[in-house]
């Protein structure tokens, strides 16, 4: 019973490590915070606020693509979602290109 136990554990753990070293592969997001952003990325080279928290984070779409591609992943998912905002210096403004 003890080697079952063992063995378990031993999977669950290969697996922890499997998820957390492949997480970046897995998929990417850009999360847009207004219509603006939506506008900015029909230029692939232009640097948008992504941040997520209050590290601040700049990139365009072009870096998301290629970091995707070095990482081995195939998704980018695109999200509209008003909750990031109060980490990005953009004032409120009405959605025109994204309403839901």
């Amino acid at each position: 019973m003890k080697r079952i136990e063992y063995l378990f554990k031993k999977i669950i753990l290969l697996f922890i490590v499997w998820i957390t070293s492949n997480y970046n592969s897995i998929a990417q997001a850009i999360i847009f915070t207004s219509d603006q952003q939506l506008t900015d990325l029909t230029d692939p080279n232009k640097k948008i606020d992504m941040s997520l928290g209050h590290t601040k984070r700049y990139a365009s779409l072009r870096d998301v693509c290629e970091e995707i591609r070095k990482n081995g992943g195939h998704t980018l998912t695109i999200a509209f979602d008003e909750f990031f905002r109060q980490y990005r210096d953009q004032p409120a403004s009405e959605r025109k290109l994204t309403r839901s």
